[in-house]
């Protein structure tokens, strides 16, 4: 064995707030391992949605051998969709660990939900339903954290539902600080157990302070405010690293890792890829489906994030009378069926022909790359799936994946009653900032030099940790070893 590992994963993290935050003198603990260590720019995955980056972190794999590319995928028989889990992902870095005879512990990592029996401890991260549910291995551990963290949660919103972070500015900072120590404890109680081989902590909170606050903290942005960014930096990101400094020091002799899933950047309008497809006859919905009762409005406007995706179907058509939304589609007349609403957009050809799914997929790609917003072209490209995903779950892939121009997201849901563009604000979209690729990387410890221009993927993490633990590499990855001592490939 090598040695032990430590990752430390924040949600979001990216280099353009991130090293303002260091020469502001706002995260010491972070520049200190950056310094002495190997760092650069972690690439994400295509998408680069947290399930499916955090899919591949797990895994060396791409969203093709996983089935995972956003927080759902659609079932082409059924016409509905579901929830991804770990139950996707297959054999994790943790189970590879964990069969080794390592020790392991993982605490709040998107995509562990349900929680894997693994050799260790695990506490489940995004899209774990609440603290009712089973969401430790052990199952005693939920407990344990519970006792010792009064309050826990698996993320807490309520913050955003006692009004606009806009309008409560700081007491939001200071809330998302708040569970980001909140995760410090829970992790503590894990490290506190036993000596462990391999550990990671996740902090989410980074990724919903920077949708909701990149306006003011992007120098490019329209909102951009040198007051609020200064206050984003010295109350959050300052609290964020005070968290790594004690998650090492808990953790003690050791590599540490610091990786995120993507970066940001600047969001000023979602375009509403369901109504052009409906517009231009690809699609056809039943209209009186789509009308939305007054009360599901007001939930709408206390869950701005969206979360109520997560709750069951049926529990959502009970209480607000939802329809069912393969009832809202005319799938006799409709070619495509498209979702999506955090970056990307996802079309699947419907068609049986295969030389009518072609020349629909050629024309749904000549008419997209010609839209335009003013003399701004709003799609970069349209990628078939086998252009951006390779494996066994080609399948599970929606068969076409529309990619936004800088600034633009894709809503591939039909959006009733919605013109073709949404332009984001602060009234009622929670999202002035958008998901990059490039993420960030950060690795400190014996053998690893300090190299500060490294360019590798996501995938290669998993592989490079297994090698760092002295533990053979499997062949079904994707990923590849990270040089991380200097050697050259």
């Amino acid at each position: 064995m090598k040695g032990r590992v430590l990752i430390i994963g924040i949600d979001g993290g990216t280099w353009k707030v991130l090293d303002r935050a260091i020469e502001a003198g706002y995260m010491p603990n972070l520049k200190n391992l950056k310094e002495s260590g190997a760092a650069g720019i972690l690439e994400s995955t295509m998408p680069a949605i947290t399930p499916a980056a955090w899919g591949s972190f797990q895994t060396g794999k791409n969203p093709g051998r996983t089935g995972v590319f956003d927080f759902t995928r659609w079932d082409r028989e059924t016409k509905e969709r579901k929830i991804v889990s770990s139950r996707d992902l297959g054999r994790t870095v943790w189970d590879i660990a964990g069969k080794a005879g390592r020790k392991v512990g993982v605490v709040n990592v998107p995509m562990t939900y349900p929680p894997k029996e693994i050799n260790g401890y695990m506490v489940t991260g995004v899209l774990t339903p609440d603290t009712n549910s089973k969401f430790t291995h052990p199952e005693g551990l939920r407990k344990e954290i519970l006792k010792q963290v009064p309050g826990y949660h698996v993320f807490n919103l309520q913050n955003v539902r006692n009004g606009s972070p806009h309008e409560r500015f700081e007491a939001f900072l200071d809330d998302m600080a708040a569970i980001i120590e909140a995760r410090t404890e829970v992790a503590r109680v894990v490290l506190e157990k036993e000596k462990l081989d391999l550990f990671m902590v996740h902090y989410f909170a980074s990724d919903v302070v920077q949708h909701v606050m990149w306006g003011y903290i992007d120098p490019d942005c329209p909102h951009y405010d040198v007051v609020k960014a200064e206050l984003v930096l010295s109350r959050f990101y300052s609290a964020l690293d005070r968290e790594i400094g004690k998650i090492v020091d808990l953790f003690g002799q050791g590599a540490v890792f610091i990786v995120s899933d993507h970066g940001f950047q600047r969001h000023e309008k979602r375009f509403n890829l369901g109504n052009w497809l409906v517009e231009k006859g690809f699609m056809e919905v039943d209209e009186e489906a789509f009308e939305i009762p007054k009360h599901v409005e007001g939930i709408r406007k206390v869950d701005p994030l969206n979360l109520r995706r997560f709750i069951p179907h049926g529990v959502r058509k009970k209480v607000a009378g939802e329809k069912d939304e393969k009832d809202r589609y005319e799938w006799e007349g409709s070619k495509v069926y498209s979702m999506g609403r955090s970056g990307e957009g996802f079309i699947y050809l419907l068609e049986d022909d295969d030389k009518c799914r072609m020349a629909t997929a050629r024309r749904i790609k000549e008419g997209l790359e010609q839209v335009s917003d003013g003399d701004r072209l709003v799609v970069s490209s349209v990628l078939t799936k086998e252009e951006v995903f390779s494996g066994n779950r080609l399948g599970w892939m929606p068969d076409l994946i529309v990619v936004p121009a800088a600034g633009y997201t894709c809503t591939g849901f039909y959006q009733h009653e919605m013109d073709r563009f949404h332009i984001v604000n602060t009234e009622d979209d929670f999202h002035m900032g958008r998901h990059h690729r490039d993420g960030i990387l950060v690795a400190n410890g014996k053998g690893i030099a300090p190299v500060q221009d490294l360019r590798t993927s996501i995938m290669d993490i998993a592989p490079t940790v297994l090698a760092y633990l002295g533990i053979d590499i499997p062949g079904d990855m994707d990923g590849k070893e990270i040089d991380l001592a200097g050697g050259g490939s």
